[in-house]
């Protein structure tokens, strides 16, 4: 008579099933990481990896030249006066598009605006002012306290479209990629998806719906004080203030169409003459993707092709001006771009 079959307790094959899931669970999220990370083949990871290490470098290197300059601009120290020789200093007041996100800084609009006005020899000096999430409300500040200290004739400001915030909107995100160590791929790609989850069902959540809230009737009344304030501040100053609509592409007008007319529209109240260079920017490289323009893979923020249009959009507008000698309007070999001007 054989041996008798012992049998195995149900909680036990319960217990036996449910390890399987999680260890079959954990290899497949660990091959979806791996699938994530390399792609079909080595190439997608090594260009990925090179376009963040690139980006970090580049932010890094950006980071060491803003420490000498005492406001932690991407600029080289200036005098407090103008030096012998330089009859016009205009300052250029930007957010992370001016500070060089991404870019190195010498490819920068207001930087290849300088190289091209200092070239021609005309006696220009164009410094560029500018930190990482300043908004016209910051600027305005920056210019109350230390614009009486830096011997300044104009005002150019490179406005983006979340330029209106003034504090009243709070921008809610939930983003913890950058803390997730286990499985970061897996982890980073569905983070990535809760964010876009939580901001479809809920209109107060995510950076898209905040941008979009900063233009709100309440919030647009507080911004249109901001500019009426930075155009008397400019007047009583002496300073020629003007300002320059930087969209982030060509694509930007599908996005925040109506937006950039809302900005137009407080910029004309407050007498403030501005260009829009979203005219340039869709007539010369509405043919490229985003993904062509933006300064990476990995940094949505504008790169090089943009900031060429930038720089001469912003030449042409200052030659309108009197700012810059139209002479320079041949200085570069791109044509000559017609945006609109009031």
């Amino acid at each position: 008579m054989g041996a008798r079959q012992r049998k195995i307790p149900l909680w036990r094959k319960a217990c036996y099933a449910a390890v399987m899931v999680i260890v079959g669970g954990i290899a497949g999220l660990a091959a979806l990481d791996l699938f994530l990370e390399h792609g079909v083949g080595p190439s997608a990871d090594q260009q990925r990896s090179a376009a963040l290490e690139l980006d970090r470098a580049t932010n890094a290197a950006n980071a060491r030249f803003a420490e000498q300059n005492p406001f932690g601009f991407t600029d080289r120290v200036r005098a407090p006066r103008k030096p012998q020789g330089i009859a016009r200093r205009i300052a250029v007041l930007g957010d992370s598009f001016v500070w060089g996100d991404g870019l190195d800084w010498r490819l920068v609009w207001s930087h290849r605006l300088e190289q091209m006005v200092t070239a021609a020899g005309a006696p220009i000096e164009i410094l560029s002012c500018a930190k990482k999430g300043w908004s016209t409300l910051d600027q305005l500040e920056f210019l109350q306290e230390y614009g009486p200290t830096l011997d300044l004739d104009a005002v150019l400001i490179g406005l983006v479209t979340n330029d209106p915030d003034v504090g009243l909107v709070v921008q809610r995100q939930l983003d913890l990629r950058q803390s997730i160590t286990i499985l970061p791929n897996v982890g980073g790609a569905l983070m990535s998806r809760l964010d876009h989850v939580l901001a479809w069902h809920d209109d107060t959540y995510g950076y898209r719906n905040w941008a979009k809230a900063l233009y709100s009737e309440e919030n647009l009344v507080a911004y249109q004080a901001v500019l009426d304030e930075l155009a008397q501040t400019c007047r009583e100053s002496g300073w020629d203030l003007s300002v320059m609509i930087t969209p982030n592409g060509p694509h930007e007008e599908r996005s925040y169409g109506p937006e950039l007319c809302l900005i137009e529209h407080l910029l004309t109240v407050a007498e403030i003459p501005y260009v829009n260079a979203q005219y340039a920017l869709t007539r010369q490289l509405g043919r490229f993707s985003r993904s062509e323009l933006q300064v990476s893979p990995v940094n949505g923020h504008p790169g090089p092709r943009i900031h060429q249009v930038y720089t001469r959009v912003a030449l042409d507008f200052l030659i309108t001006r009197g700012l810059i000698p139209p002479e320079l309007a041949s200085v570069s070999a791109d044509p000559p771009t017609r945006s609109r001007y009031r």
